[in-house]
Parts: C-alpha cells; sequence; structure tokens
C-alpha cells in the first residue's frame, strides 16, 4: 500500500446495504501508533530490606511475615505514539490481607496525587490528573500497608488482585503478585569477636558471631543466609550473599566466622556489621564491628649484598660497597607521616675468624662514623609528602663515601666474611648522631 508521503490511515468496517439489519460492535483496547504505554505491578518488602535500605521485591508466589511493612506499586510509562495517554481512570482491586495506610500516585515531573485508602480498602478508583506523555513518562501508584494475618495460621494465600487503567485511547490491565503470609521466627545473633581491632594496610582479620531462634528452634544450615555489611554498603551485594556453611544441621545456635581483609576497608576507621537471614526472610538484629585499618611501613632490602673484594693491605681503610645493595622504605600511612629507619648487624665472621679491626658503619653526609655492629643506629628518616603510597630509596641517596660500609683498622685474615643486617622502620622521626 503507497500512501503517497501520508503518515494516517483511516480504516474501519464497512456493510452492503440490504432488507436485513444486524447491529456490530467493534472494540479496540488500542489502536497502534496511537499510543502506547506499559504497566506493570510489584510488591516489596520494606520491612525485609537488604542492608543497603532496599525493599525486597516479593515475586510472584513470594513469602512476606506476617506483620511486615508493605509497598504495592503499580506503574504505568508511556512509550510511544502520536497522542498522549489521555484522561486515565484507574479502577484498583487491592489484595487482601494487607492493612493499608497511604496511596499516592508520583508523575516524572514531580508532582503528586494522594488517593483514599485505610485499614482493609479493597478498591480504589481515580482519575489521574496528569496525562502520560512523552515529557511526563511516569505514573507511580504506590500504596502502603502490613500484613496482616491469623496469627495462628501458619501459612495465608494472597491472591493476586486486577487494576485497569482506561483513558480516551488506551486501555490497560494488570494483575498485581499472588504472595503468601507467614508466621515470622525471631532470629538472633551475638558477637564473639573482639571489637576495636587494629590491623595494618596489608592485614585482615577474622569475625564472626552466633546464631540461634528464639524461641529455640533447630538451625538449618542450608537455609541461612549472613550478610556483610561494610560500611553502610552490603558486600557482597544481597543476591550475592554466600550461605553459612559452618552451620551444623542438628544445632539450635552455632557460629559463623568470615576473614574481612584490609583491601575491602579504607584506611581508618571502618564497621563491618552481620545479619542473619532464613529461607522465609526472617531478618536477625544487626551486630557491628569498627575496624580501624592503619598504614604500614615496608622495607625491602636485597637478600644478599656485598663490600668490594680487596687484598690484606692496606690495614687501615673503608671498604666500599658493591653494585647488588637495594634498600627502600615504602610508606603505606596517611600524608605527613613521619618515619627513621635503624639498622643493626651481627659480628663479620668467616666461620673460624671473626673481624675484630673495625666493622661495619654506617657514615652519614658530614662524615660522622657509627658503628652498627651489634648496635643499632639511625641511618635514615623521612616524612610522607602525598596520600598515596610513597617509596623512598634509601640506597640512592648514598655516595660512594657515606652509606654502609665496611671499615678496616688492623690485619684481618684472608677470607669470605658474613654478617647478618636487620633493618628496622620506626613510627616517626629520630635525630640521627
Amino acid at each position: 500500500m503507497h500512501l503517497n508521503g501520508l503518515t494516517k490511515l483511516y480504516w474501519g468496517f464497512t456493510g452492503s446495504t440490504g432488507t436485513d439489519t444486524e447491529i456490530n460492535l467493534v472494540v479496540f483496547e488500542s489502536v497502534p501508533s496511537i499510543v502506547e504505554a506499559d504497566t506493570t505491578s510489584k510488591l516489596f518488602d520494606i520491612t525485609q530490606a537488604d542492608g543497603s535500605g532496599n525493599p525486597r521485591e516479593v515475586g510472584d508466589s513470594g513469602k512476606v511475615n506476617n506483620g511486615d511493612k508493605l509497598s504495592l506499586e503499580y506503574d504505568l510509562k508511556y512509550l510511544s505514539g502520536s497522542q498522549d495517554w489521555k484522561s486515565i481512570a484507574a479502577d484498583i482491586d487491592l489484595p487482601t490481607n494487607i492493612t493499608y495506610n497511604s496511596g499516592q500516585m508520583t508523575y516524572t515531573d514531580g508532582t503528586t496525587q494522594n488517593l483514599s485508602v485505610s485499614g482493609n480498602s479493597t478498591n480504589v478508583k481515580a482519575t489521574l490528573n496528569n496525562d502520560i506523555s512523552s515529557t511526563n513518562k511516569l505514573a507511580k501508584i504506590t500504596f502502603t500497608g502490613t500484613a496482616k494475618a491469623d496469627a495462628n495460621t501458619v501459612s495465608t494465600s494472597v491472591a493476586s488482585q486486577h487494576a485497569s487503567f482506561i483513558g480516551t485511547n488506551l486501555q490497560k490491565n494488570v494483575m498485581s503478585p499472588a504472595f503468601t503470609i507467614v508466621q515470622p521466627k525471631k532470629l538472633t545473633l551475638t558477637a564473639n569477636s573482639e571489637d576495636n581491632q587494629t590491623i595494618k594496610i596489608s592485614g585482615q582479620t577474622n569475625l564472626g558471631g552466633i546464631v540461634a531462634y528464639n524461641p529455640t528452634d533447630t538451625l538449618d544450615d542450608s537455609k541461612i543466609t549472613i550478610h556483610r555489611i561494610i560500611n553502610g554498603s552490603e558486600t557482597p551485594s544481597s543476591n550475592n550473599a554466600p550461605l553459612l556453611g559452618s552451620l551444623n544441621s542438628n544445632s539450635s545456635a552455632d557460629t559463623f566466622s568470615y576473614n574481612v581483609s584490609a583491601k575491602d576497608l579504607t584506611e581508618g576507621k571502618n564497621t563491618v556489621s552481620f545479619y542473619a537471614e532464613d529461607e522465609n526472610f526472617n531478618q536477625s538484629n544487626l551486630i557491628t564491628y569498627t575496624i580501624n585499618v592503619v598504614g604500614d611501613l615496608i622495607i625491602n632490602a636485597a637478600q644478599t649484598s656485598h663490600f668490594q673484594t680487596v687484598q690484606e693491605y692496606p690495614t687501615n681503610r673503608m671498604i666500599h660497597r658493591s653494585k647488588d645493595w637495594s634498600l627502600t622504605v615504602n610508606d603505606q600511612r596517611s600524608k605527613n607521616s613521619s618515619w627513621t629507619l635503624q639498622a643493626q648487624a651481627t659480628s663479620l665472621s668467616n666461620g673460624s675468624q671473626t673481624w675484630d679491626n673495625g666493622g661495619i658503619i654506617f657514615v652519614d653526609k658530614d662524615g660522622n662514623v657509627y658503628p652498627i655492629t651489634n648496635k643499632v643506629a639511625n641511618i635514615a628518616n623521612g616524612t610522607k609528602s602525598q596520600d598515596a603510597e610513597q617509596q623512598f630509596d634509601i640506597d640512592d641517596s648514598w655516595d660512594h663515601d657515606n652509606g654502609i660500609l665496611l671499615q678496616q683498622s688492623g690485619i684481618e685474615p684472608t677470607g669470605t666474611y658474613t654478617s647478618t643486617i636487620t633493618w628496622t622502620a620506626v613510627d616517626g622521626i629520630k635525630n640521627i648522631g
């Protein structure tokens, strides 16, 4: 069919004339290209929100606990068309077994419209104040209330209910989710790890608690999930929270534990919280630990370093380092933190002989000499000037005649001498000398 550039097409039904007549009626639920929209209905359990405060969506045939606060939502969303969805009349049959306390429409432009609903309301009729259009694409209808069932009934089934939204140019229908109300069981969580811990930025700690039903009931470890909240955010998300694998199937109370790595935290004060949840979304109380993460001072030194090979004579000299020395300090702490590097060496020996005349020393840039054989000497210090980890190259700051050297002040028997140097980084600046 060719429209010769036109964008509209008129069509309908015709009949031939004659002596016989018949009344016919054709009803169009929607006419494509005039307006297209979508309607959905969802139920949320506000009481069973995850650790980040997001209500849990209750899918069709899902479960809620008696007494839980619920939110029933209808979304009317404009998709396309040459007209707005106009003069929409809502006719909503509300699910039973909910004590309703509020109803409201919220539009994309921020305007709201209150709906009359209270207690055991079963139906709401209202005309939307605003049309749904390409510039005002969404109307959200929200009813809040509390799940209500006989406390002596283990489970109560709530059937889905019909809602219609009829405008002058489009009609849409939707069913609310069916769900079941079950009686809640009280889970309790008790902390059993040390609070107010301090760990290094490269470290970790183990945190846990004791799970139980109150009153006492048998726990099934396959139906208990432990959620972890780090600094207000559930990690991992509630959908991926690991099952509690350490519970004994026939125990009425048992423990769980998690390794918490400093890499999952931030430097400084952190909160790590836990709560338990069973298959019916009964949630325990929250337990919270405070973990303080402090930066670390890390020394990296060559495993083996040498002094230069020399002849036995002369007997009074400084023996310099070979090129295989490497010594750095990595500061992972906060900006403006200070440190001091100390060194202590064991006596040089070649098995049967010890180096008795001189020994390993540290020489500063002013030529001051500090023996480090069986003595502790401060050999470097620094202050961190940036927020990120900062590396200080200690050996690069040494010249030929300063730094760690070997002093000879008398005759030493020929041989290969060895010593072990212990490097220690301490917090704060100490005077060298």
